[in-house]
């Protein structure tokens, strides 16, 4: 405690707070200290001591002070005297177990924190290390002691995945199927979903339409875009000229992945199908933008200009229309036509939906002539965009390498210190 904290509270005559001792202790790492402190207070004030959670720190410092063993049994003293802090300290006798190779032991003692967890933080990282000690040599036995619907959605979705494996081990393929599928049909982004859909494909091939688009759709939420491709490839054929939203998104998922897998030639020729085929403006205008992206990445700037200002036209206020405009600005610049690119960003409807694109057209216009050493145009551009105070820091950079173009360094010197 510092000095000063402390002779103000001994002037008004208040005991000081032990815990601010340990904290600092903690801080300056004097864990030694810490520790006496803390065996001092357990054994001076020992019900206070409990109700602060000073059993379950004294493990924690002598885990610091790499004691595993006196940790393992502060542990043990703490789940015992403190029930609020039973799954937690259960928890860190199972992480020791295994650091002391007993993965076996350390997936029993997860199993009986996982009984009556305390919090959602103690059993989600109960459940995590119940699924590694598994995987190294844990009994699957200990499964059979855990409520999986009394833990949280992902504390279960993790142990399911523990459990299917331990059926998987065993032989036991046909309980494994419905379980995979349904942990798959329940949620696609998580971790739990990724590993559901590795472990389907190595069982069967997937032939069911349904199927297909679940595998597909988990497989591009996870950025495992040649799988998407595999499964969403022999399901769009079947689709109707028109496609209904729910299509437009799995063919949009096939078209992205062709563009991230750097197909972009067959990236472009699924955007231009789904600008074609799509029954709502703003499906129809983020397909021309991406098709647009595909365009400027496999150097046909031409073609993306005027993708992009297709996008734009075919809706001018909605999610892709100020990217849109910005893209054309950029791509027709780059290929020389700055006029065409000035006009553009007169293009640019003067309110809040369009500020930041505004922005953004205003300083790749300035911070371009001024890296080509022009200095003439560059001005007004950085005073209109200071004007919106979207880029601010940005603004400042790039007027100071103006002033700097000019030769007034103490101008350039104020911009960079701003």
């Amino acid at each position: 405690m510092t000095s000063a904290l402390l002779l103000s509270l001994l002037l008004v005559g208040i005991e000081p707070d032990p815990r601010i001792q340990l904290v600092e202790l903690q801080a300056r790492q004097e864990s030694r200290s810490a520790l006496a402190l803390t065996e001092a207070l357990l054994a001076e004030r020992p019900q206070w001591s409990r109700e602060n959670g000073l059993d379950y720190l004294r493990g924690h410092l002598l885990e610091k002070l790499e004691r595993p063993r006196a940790a393992t049994r502060a542990y043990v003293e703490a789940a015992q005297a403190s029930p609020g802090l039973e799954a937690a300290a259960l928890v860190r006798i199972a992480i020791n177990q295994i650091e002391l190779g007993h993965p076996e032991m350390a997936a029993g003692i997860l199993a009986s924190a996982l009984r009556h967890p305390t919090s959602r933080r103690s059993a989600d990282d109960a459940a995590q290390l119940l699924v590694n000690t598994l995987s190294q040599g844990g009994d699957c036995a200990v499964l059979s002691r855990i409520d999986l619907q009394g833990l949280s959605t992902k504390a279960r979705r993790r142990i399911s995945i523990s459990k299917i494996d331990c059926d998987l081990h065993a032989g036991r393929h046909e309980e494994a199927t419905p379980s995979l599928i349904r942990l798959l049909t329940e949620d696609e982004a998580d971790l739990a979903a990724k590993n559901a859909a590795d472990r389907l494909v190595t069982l069967a091939s997937p032939s069911e339409t349904t199927l297909r688009v679940t595998l597909g759709a988990v497989f591009f939420q996870h950025r495992d875009f040649e799988r998407t491709v595999v499964f969403l490839e022999p399901v769009v054929v079947s689709f109707a000229p028109k496609l209904r939203p729910r299509e437009y998104e799995i063919y949009y998922q096939l078209a992205r992945s062709h563009f991230w897998n750097d197909d972009l030639d067959r990236a472009i020729e699924l955007y231009s199908d789904l600008a074609e085929r799509g029954t709502r403006a703003e499906d129809r205008a983020k397909a021309l933008y991406q098709r647009g992206r595909s365009y400027e990445l496999a150097g046909r700037w031409a073609n993306a200009s005027t993708s992009y200002r297709e996008a734009f036209n075919t809706l001018q206020r909605g999610d892709f229309s100020g990217a849109s405009l910005l893209s054309a600005l950029r791509v027709e610049w780059r290929e020389g036509g700055e006029e065409r690119a000035a006009d553009i960003l007169k293009t640019f409807p003067n309110d809040r939906l369009w500020r930041r694109e505004y922005s953004r057209g205003l300083l790749f216009l300035a911070s371009s002539d001024i890296v080509r050493r022009r200095s003439d145009r560059a001005g007004a551009w950085l005073r209109q965009a200071r004007s919106l105070a979207i880029d601010p820091i940005e603004t400042a950079y790039w007027t100071g390498r103006l002033e700097e173009l000019r030769q007034k360094p103490a101008a350039a010197v104020e911009g960079y210190l701003e």
